[in-house]
C-alpha cells in the first residue's frame, strides 16, 4: 500500500504492521534495536554467534527500511526531505517516527476539535450503529495518537451517555454494570457490535422483495400483465401478422386497441387544423357506402324484395323446411258471418332427378305489394260468399337451384 498522506495513514500503518509481523520485524519500528556486540561478560559459546547476529541485524533493518521507503508516494517523500530526512538512512525507526510526525500536521486547535466531536458524538446522527462505531474508533485512536490519552473509564461513560436516547432500556443495564464494576470496555464493545450486526441483518431482510401471489382475485395484477403479453395472428384477410391479443386491424391498415383513437379511422374526432381530415371523411363515406351496397346485394340474392326481412332471409338460407301458416277467420261482409280459415296445403315434392325441392305454396304472405294472381281466383268460399283472394308469396329462384 502506498502512503498518500493523512487520508490513508491509518490504513498504511496497519498494512505495514501486518507485513512486519509475518517476519517478526515489528520491533525495528517500535524501539531502537542495537547492534549485537561481544562484551567481557559474553559467554564463549554466544560470542561465536555474534558475527551472524550482526549480519542478521543489518539485513533485518535493511528489509524494514526498504518496505517503508518503497511505500511512500512522491508527495510524502518531498515532505520528509523538507524535514531533513535522509533517504539513505539505515535506521527504520527514525523514518517511521518522522512519518508519524510530519504527515498528520495537526495543530492544537485540531486536537481540541477531535475531542469536542468525540464528546458530542450522538448515535442518532448516524443511520446505522456500525457507522457510529466506526467514527468513534477513529476519533478515539486519533486522540490517543496525538498524546491526548483517554482513559478506559472515561470512554465507557461517554459511550453510555451518547447511546442513552437510542437505547434507553440497555442504558439501565449499562449503568448497573458500571455500579457493580462488571462492565468493561471489551464487554461494551462486544455488545455494541452485536447490536450493529442485528440492525444490519434486520435492514437487509426488510429490503427483500415480497413473493408474488398467484391469486386470481380482482386485486391481482399478475394475470393482467400475463394477458397483456398474449399474442395472436391477425384474422384480417391478407394480413396474418402476429399482434397483441387486444389489437384489431383498423381501416387505416394499422393495428391498435379498440379504444385507441385514430384520425384516419374516425376523422370526426380529428381537429380542424389536420390537413388530411377532409380526405379521411371522404374515405369513411366510401367505406360505409361499400358496406351498404354489399348488404343490399345479399338481400336481393335471397329473393326478398324487402331488405328488412333479414331474419326470414337467414331462415331460408339455413335449410329447406316448411313452416305452415294459418289464416285467422275474417268476417264475411255479405252475410256478416266469419269466414272459415283456409288450411294451407303442402305441395313441396322431392324431385329425385334434380335433387331439388319445389317451393311450398302459401295462401298468405306478408308481402303487401303483391297483386292477386288469376290462377288463384278459383279458391272456394263457403255459403256463396264473395271471393277473397290472398296474394301468393313470390318463389325464390335460389331455392329451386340444384345447389340448394
Amino acid at each position: 500500500m502506498v502512503l498518500e498522506g493523512e487520508k490513508n495513514l491509518q490504513q498504511w500503518d496497519g498494512a505495514l504492521w501486518a507485513l512486519l509481523n509475518i517476519y517478526d520485524l515489528q520491533k525495528y519500528i517500535l524501539e531502537e534495536v542495537k547492534e549485537p556486540e561481544v562484551t567481557e561478560d559474553t559467554p564463549p559459546e554466544q560470542a561465536a554467534l555474534v558475527p551472524q547476529a550482526k549480519k542478521d541485524w543489518r539485513t533485518n533493518r535493511a528489509i524494514v527500511v526498504a518496505l517503508i521507503n518503497n511505500s511512500l508516494s512522491p508527495r510524502v517523500h518531498e515532505k520528509l526531505i523538507a524535514r531533513n530526512w535522509d533517504p539513505r538512512g539505515t535506521d527504520p525507526k527514525v523514518t517511521y517516527d518522522l512519518i508519524k510526525e510530519v504527515i498528520p500536521r495537526i495543530t492544537q486547535e485540531a486536537v481540541l476539535g477531535f475531542i469536542a466531536e468525540y464528546v458530542r458524538l450522538d448515535r442518532q446522527s448516524f443511520t446505522t450503529m456500525q457507522a457510529y462505531l466506526t467514527r468513534v474508533r477513529f476519533l478515539f485512536n486519533k486522540i490517543n495518537e496525538l498524546k491526548a490519552d483517554i482513559s478506559e473509564t472515561f470512554h465507557i461513560n461517554l459511550l453510555i451517555i451518547n447511546l442513552k436516547k437510542s437505547y434507553p432500556e440497555r442504558h439501565l443495564f449499562w449503568l448497573n454494570g458500571l455500579k457493580e464494576k462488571t462492565l468493561t470496555s471489551q464487554k461494551l464493545n462486544a455488545e455494541l457490535e452485536e447490536i450493529a450486526t442485528s440492525e444490519e441483518t434486520t435492514t437487509r431482510f426488510a429490503k427483500l422483495p415480497l413473493a408474488r401471489k398467484n391469486s386470481t382475485g380482482k386485486g391481482d395484477n399478475s394475470n393482467k400483465k400475463f394477458n397483456r403479453d398474449e399474442k395472436k395472428t391477425c384474422e384480417k384477410a391478407g394480413c396474418g401478422e402476429t399482434i397483441p391479443a387486444w389489437f384489431v386491424h383498423k381501416p387505416c391498415g394499422h393495428h391498435g386497441g379498440k379504444s385507441n383513437g385514430c384520425w384516419t379511422c374516425d376523422p370526426e374526432t380529428a381537429p380542424d387544423y389536420w390537413k388530411g381530415k377532409k380526405k379521411a371523411l371522404e374515405d369513411k363515406k366510401k367505406r360505409e357506402a361499400t358496406t351498404s351496397t354489399t348488404a343490399v346485394v345479399v338481400h336481393n340474392a335471397s329473393g326478398l324484395s324487402n331488405p328488412s326481412t333479414q331474419t326470414d332471409s337467414s331462415l331460408l338460407f339455413s335449410t329447406n323446411f316448411y313452416t305452415p301458416q294459418v289464416n285467422l277467420p275474417k268476417e264475411d261482409p255479405a252475410r256478416g258471418l266469419p269466414v272459415e280459415p283456409q288450411q294451407p296445403t303442402r305441395t313441396a315434392l322431392a324431385d329425385p332427378l334434380r335433387n331439388t325441392l319445389a317451393v311450398p305454396s302459401y295462401t298468405h304472405c306478408n308481402t303487401k305489394a303483391a297483386e292477386p294472381a288469376e290462377e288463384e281466383q278459383h279458391i272456394r268460399q263457403p255459403h256463396g260468399a264473395q271471393t277473397s283472394v290472398e296474394p301468393a308469396c313470390p318463389q325464390s329462384d335460389f331455392l329451386t337451384s340444384p345447389w340448394y
